[in-house]
């Protein structure tokens, strides 16, 4: 048993991680400063063969080019032998002309019949199974920033935008690029044709990259680079470790890019009184305009977000706000350069702020402008929007202004400022902060931010708020961490005042000063079935800014991942709740009420999760203990099957069982996701979610044809039914269809 007002075991884990750091950082010992591995040198610059055109993209390396230049063969394991030479041979050729980069890479395979290719719609993370080809290229060489490219045999495209070597990584930017690829007795083989106007630099009569090699075999669970990546780095991230080219007379060509769309939808709302309306849009889904080589304006007009997924449900058996993730294309666009503070703890821009009520329905935007690029060592990004009346939420508009300059050779530091007014509101809630990443050898971190913000004649969430009572209030964060491949040790201090109130941001928990020590150990045996062992020791400590105790936390997990891909673990959960109120779960529905008092809890789990290059693959989690004075049992169970490259199904079930002094009650969400691909540019969706807690089941259907690089043909299709009926309620509580086609012009 535990006192929560006598702390031990919390500081205990708090002052080995700050022991463990200061010991590795100065003592010159392996404990942690040479306990991974120290960066490689460089390999000599390479220069791509100059072409007069890009060959003929079919996935067929019968060109004289291919035949001619000199391949980049060098790559070497990571895992899961670090630092062996691969079991299979790769060849990576380059070419460019004034216009483009291209690859011609052949993978050799033993057992051609045993490539792994499950995947065939864009942007998929279920590429993480299958067979794997991946390069990313620091186009300004700054050795921080730059762009990553992924494909696959059957000749996906995944591409991201990356900031500070992978820390901040941009998985929804979408790049115009074209891959074919091929398999044959030999392996299989890819061409690929990159254009320079989606890359970054300033054209000169020579220009230096930096590009990383990746390749995975999911059957061996192999993973090499070209060149080598020590695995306490980020992989092709890493752009201080990246092999140079050179490249002449290469331009970027189009510097305005203009995608306009038109929609037609037909809506059908019961309230209870059905109502259909069928009517049409169009609008500016953005204007891309390249101002310099490296600076870029973006404009919408009448932005309409039809074509984005609905929101994954999630259960809430908390006191506080749950966190969706960002899905509208506008925004996820350069959303790392605005990214400031703590990430779903203390967000400074939040951008489903923008253009979303607060029951998560959507808000009509007039427009908005987006100002991205790099100076020299600057990093600017400047966005503004408005968003129209609707309902009792005025028109408002919404401001963030994020600068961010490079220091030393792997830190920054940067400014952030943001403005939300509200149209006839007299005033309006503004917020500043400055904030500093700092590296240190390869993998020690110190990351610092403030911010204050004051709010006048507005209240979170856009309400009105009395003239005469402004809201003001800052919050602060001090980490210092190593993360490494062996070990992971951080140190957190923050603070939020009850005051502080980010208009645009995130903040589910104000008033609270929070301390958290956490200390990883991971071992990797040398041979056997076991690839890497995880022993973790993570203790949380939260107080009101009075210093009166609220939360405290001590979690202890244990995990063992295998060379086949598998993994097993279980965690031991401590903590204490003090409510200084009573409150609610689900006050429309479930409406147990959990009264004010102290919470000693204590929680056991157990989670496997099997290897997904699997045609089947399952993760499991079961979680159960006491809690809130009562007894708590958490199923989830998520199974995929990969019927073959057109077709795959994942669905996940949750299963709480909640039992409470004030009531007894079970919570089922279902979660189904039917993934269809008839080719790389034309895929579809659906997702089916059922949930006992609305009595709600929701259908999302999306359907994408890239009839042209760059330019969709969506038809997405909505429907919520109620699932048990009550007198004079509707069975369809609302059903949309929307079908939009945009294109896209370059000049």
């Amino acid at each position: 048993m535990f006192s929560p007002q006598h702390p031990a075991r919390w500081w205990g884990s708090f002052l080995a991680a700050l022991t463990l750091l200061v010991t590795g950082s100065f003592a010159g010992g392996d404990l942690l400063l040479h306990a991974d591995e120290a960066p490689p040198p460089h390999p000599p610059l390479f220069r791509p063969v100059r072409i007069s055109q890009p060959p003929t993209l079919d996935g067929v390396l019968d060109e004289e080019v291919w035949r001619d230049a000199p391949a980049i063969d060098d790559f070497v394991q990571q895992l899961p032998i670090d630092k062996a030479p691969p079991t299979e041979r790769t060849e990576v050729r380059l070419a460019y002309d004034s216009d483009n980069l291209c690859l011609g890479v052949r993978f050799f395979n033993s057992e051609p019949s045993k490539i792994l290719a499950w995947t065939l719609q864009r942007d998929n993370a279920g590429i993480l199974g299958d067979d794997q080809f991946a390069f990313a290229i620091d186009s300004s060489d700054n050795g921080r920033d730059g762009f990553w490219f992924s494909t696959n045999p059957a000749g996906i495209r995944n591409d991201s935008q990356v900031f500070d070597e992978g820390r901040i990584f941009d998985d929804r930017w979408d790049a115009v690029w074209e891959v074919a690829t091929r398999v044959d007795e030999q392996g299989w083989t890819a061409e690929i044709k990159l254009p320079f106007f989606n890359l970054r630099f300033t054209p000169s009569h020579e220009n230096t990259m930096g590009i990383n090699f990746f390749r995975a075999i999911r059957r061996k669970n192999e993973e090499a680079y070209a060149p080598y990546i020590p695995r306490n780095y980020h992989g092709t991230l890493s752009f201080s470790l990246a092999r140079k080219i050179l490249l002449e007379g290469i331009r970027r060509g189009t510097r305005v890019q203009i995608k306009p769309y038109g929609l037609v939808r037909a809506d059908q709302r019961t309230d209870p009184v059905e109502d259909q309306d069928l009517h049409g849009e169009a609008g500016l889904d953005v204007l891309k305009w390249g101002l310099t080589s490296n600076l870029t304006l973006d404009l919408t007009a009448n932005t309409d977000f039809a074509q984005v997924e609905a929101d994954v449900q999630q259960v809430n058996l908390t006191r506080f706000s749950l966190f969706f993730p960002e899905k509208r294309d506008f925004f996820l666009e350069n959303a790392g350069l605005f990214e400031f503070g703590s990430p779903t703890q203390a967000e400074v821009f939040f951008s489903r702020r923008i253009g979303l009520s607060l029951e998560r329905e959507p808000v009509p935007l007039l427009g908005g402008l987006r100002l991205t690029g790099r100076a020299g060592k600057t990093s600017l990004g400047i966005l503004d929007v408005v968003q129209e009346q609707d309902g009792s939420e005025p028109r408002t508009n919404f401001a963030v202004a994020r600068v961010r300059h490079d220091i030393l050779a792997r830190s920054s530091v940067g400014m952030i400022f943001t403005d939300r007014e509200a149209e006839g509101s007299g005033g309006g809630n503004r917020v500043a902060g400055a904030d500093t990443h700092l590296t240190f050898h390869e993998d020690y971190n110190v990351d610092f931010f403030y911010a204050a913000s004051r709010s006048s004649r507005l209240l979170e969430n856009g309400l009105p708020h009395d003239p005469g009572d402004p809201r003001e209030g800052s919050a602060w964060r001090l980490r210092v961490g190593r993360d490494g491949d062996i070990w992971e040790v951080a140190a957190r201090q923050q603070r939020i005042d009850p005051g502080f109130d980010p208009g645009i941001g995130f903040v589910p928990r104000p008033d609270s000063i929070t301390s958290e020590g956490v200390v990883a150990w991971k071992p990797r045996p040398a041979g056997g079935p076991v690839r890497q062992y995880i022993f973790l020791s993570d203790s949380l400590y939260i107080t009101d800014h009075t210093g009166e105790l609220e939360t405290r936390d001590n979690l202890f997990m244990a995990e063992t991942d295998f060379q086949s891909g598998d993994l097993v673990g279980g965690t031991y959960e401590e903590s204490f709740e003090r409510l200084r109120e009573d409150f609610v779960f689900y006050p429309e529905t479930i409406n147990v009420r959990v009264a004010a008092g102290d919470y000693p809890m204590r929680q056991e789990s157990f989670y496997f999760n099997t290897y997904q290059g699997r045609r089947v693959s399952s993760n499991f989690t079961g979680v159960f203990g006491t809690f809130f004075g009562g007894r708590k049992t958490s199923v989830v169970e998520e199974i995929t099957a990969k019927f073959n490259p057109h077709l795959s199904v994942n669905s996940r079930y949750e299963w709480d069982h909640v039992r409470l002094p004030g009531g007894d009650f079970d919570i089922n969400l279902w979660i189904t996701r039917f993934n269809v691909a008839i080719s790389p540019r034309l895929f579809g969706s659906a997702l089916v979610q059922v949930d006992d807690i609305n009595d709600d089941i929701g259908v999302n259907l999306r359907v994408d044809w890239l009839h042209h690089p760059g330019a969709d043909l969506f038809f997405v299709y909505n429907e919520s039914r109620n699932l048990r009926l009550k007198p004079g309620e509707p069975k369809v509580n609302a059903r949309d269809t929307t079908v939009k086609l945009t294109y896209l012009f370059r000049f």
